[in-house]
C-alpha cells in the first residue's frame, strides 16, 4: 500500500487508470487527504495543476507541493494567484501520447530551480521515476520497493502498487 490518506487516493487513481485502459482525467487525483495531514500542521500544501512560472518559463505539473513557508501570499494573507517559484515537490502522471521527454525536462527544470524532488509516474509501465538533486535519478518497478519522499514528508513511507 502507498500509506494513508493521499497515498491511498493515488493508489486508487492508478488502479482506475489501469482498469480504464488509461483513459482518465488528472482531476480525479485527490489531494484532500494529503492536505488534511500537512496543511493543518502548516507543513505543506498540495495543489493540482497549478501554474508555476520561474526560470524564464511556466509549467503546470499534475501535482505540486509547496512547503508552508514558501507558499506565495497576497496582501490579505490568503494564497496568491501567481506562483513565481519552483515547487518543493512536483509529481507528473504520464498520459497516453504525452511526451516523456517534455515531462522529464519540466521536472529537471524544477530541480535546477530548487525543487527537492520530482516524480514521474508511468502507469502503463507501472514505474515511478524519482528525480532529486542527489542521488541520481532512480526508478522503482518492484512492488515491494519503498519510494523516497522529500525531507518535509519523511514520515510517509510509500510502496508502489500493482494491479491484480
Amino acid at each position: 500500500m502507498w500509506g494513508k490518506g493521499f497515498w491511498r487516493s493515488l493508489e486508487k487513481y492508478l488502479e482506475t487508470l489501469y482498469v480504464s485502459g488509461i483513459q482518465h482525467s488528472h482531476h480525479l487525483l485527490r489531494v484532500r487527504c494529503l492536505n488534511a495531514a500537512v496543511k493543518s500542521a502548516k507543513i505543506a500544501w498540495a495543489f493540482v495543476e497549478l501554474r508555476c512560472t520561474f526560470g524564464g518559463r511556466s509549467i503546470v505539473p499534475d501535482l505540486t507541493v509547496f512547503c508552508w513557508e514558501r507558499i506565495p501570499r497576497n496582501e490579505n494573507g490568503g494564497v496568491a494567484n501567481v506562483f513565481a517559484l519552483a515547487p518543493d515537490w512536483t509529481l507528473e502522471i504520464l498520459s497516453p501520447g504525452q511526451s516523456q521527454t517534455k515531462v522529464t525536462k519540466n521536472i529537471l527544470h524544477c530541480l535546477q530551480h530548487g525543487t527537492q524532488m520530482g516524480w514521474l509516474i508511468d502507469p502503463i509501465e507501472q514505474t515511478v521515476f524519482v528525480y532529486a538533486p542527489e542521488p541520481p535519478t532512480q526508478f522503482y518497478d518492484e512492488p515491494a520497493a519503498s519510494l523516497p519522499v522529500p525531507a518535509f514528508a519523511e514520515t510517509v513511507r510509500l510502496q508502489r502498487v500493482t494491479r491484480s
